[in-house]
């Protein structure tokens, strides 16, 4: 139960810490007592499962960012609808 535990641990650890800069004052505060009982070896799988949680929505908004970047820079390509078309002679 252990092994699993901190395999979680460091599979999830640093998109948590990432999210930390991104999250509300109470996921901060959150993320804080989870990252002290895991230097106190006190963690428990309720306390894993939330940081995988943090992780995932770490990388979630990263990537709802890129897709929404990307779709941006795609519209600069294309071509005001409204003004002529300038290949008619």
């Amino acid at each position: 139960m252990r092994d699993t535990i901190s395999h979680k641990i460091d599979k999830y650890l640093d998109d948590a810490i990432k999210y930390y800069q991104l999250g509300s004052s109470k996921e901060r505060q959150d993320i804080n007592q989870i990252l002290h009982q895991i230097n106190t070896n006190t963690i428990d799988t309720k306390q894993a499962k939330r940081l995988e949680r943090y992780a995932k929505r770490y990388k979630v908004l990263i990537e709802a960012n890129h897709i929404n970047s990307q779709s941006r820079l795609n519209k600069l390509k294309r071509s005001p609808l409204t003004s002529p078309n300038s290949n008619i002679v």
